[in-house]
């Protein structure tokens, strides 16, 4: 029976296998594969067409830029020699300007003030001579100037007669007043229509008479009255 030493152990069989491995040459397989090589970079090859195109076109380019500032160098040259003959002009001495012409002023007129037909109604026509008793008709207004007593209203209607206001006494209720109203009756007693207007400028007029006679009203409180 052999001994059991002289075998050899596992762990010497397995060095020696790694040992045979290490030692035998690679296999074809196994071989590192070679890196490729660099390929060389690639160059864009234009069409002569497209290059002669292009120096057409920066060269027009140019001659369009140089061309405008050409013009605007000559357009510039004539205004500044435009000026410098036009400032002769002026500095010389004996050339003078002409005066200006006056000019007139335009004074615009104020226009008529609009009148509705339905509204411009003529006076009624009342006698020349002085009336006995009440002169009024239906319907109409009157202005009265004042109401006093029989003596001073006798007095006022003197005064506006000779100065070409016609009016008229109307006795009232109380017999000792007495209302003096002015002459024409009117349709209406709106005073801007052309018969009131020219009535109460009648009225105004011999009222600032009276008033610098040395009496103290004017008649600028007088009113409608209907009949």
């Amino acid at each position: 029976m052999a001994r059991r030493g002289s075998r050899p152990s596992l762990y010497e069989v397995g060095s020696s296998r790694l040992s045979r491995d290490s030692q035998s040459p690679p296999q074809d397989g196994d071989a590192q594969q070679p890196s490729p090589a660099p390929s060389p970079p690639r160059r864009i090859h234009l069409p002569t067409g497209f290059a002669v195109l292009g120096l057409i076109v920066v060269v027009g380019v140019i001659l369009v830029a140089w061309w405008m500032g050409r013009t605007a160098a000559h357009q510039a040259q004539e205004v500044d020699q435009a000026n410098r003959i036009a400032m002769r002009v002026t500095e010389d001495p004996l050339v003078r300007p002409l005066p200006a012409a006056p000019v007139e002023s335009i004074v615009a007129t104020p226009e008529p003030p609009l009148v509705e037909p339905a509204i411009v109604q003529t006076p009624v026509e009342t006698p020349k001579t002085r009336p006995q008793g009440d002169p009024r008709q239906e319907g109409l207004y009157y202005v009265v100037l004042a109401e006093t007593r029989r003596d001073g209203a006798e007095a006022m209607a003197d005064f506006c007669w000779d100065h070409g206001l016609e009016v008229a006494l109307i006795s009232g209720h109380n017999t000792r007043i007495v209302k003096v109203i002015a002459l024409p009756g009117l349709v209406s007693k709106d005073r801007t229509t052309p018969a009131n207007r020219a009535l109460d400028q009648r009225i105004r007029d011999v009222g600032r008479l009276w008033e610098e006679s040395g009496q103290h009203t004017s008649f600028s409180d007088n009113y409608y009255q209907k009949k």
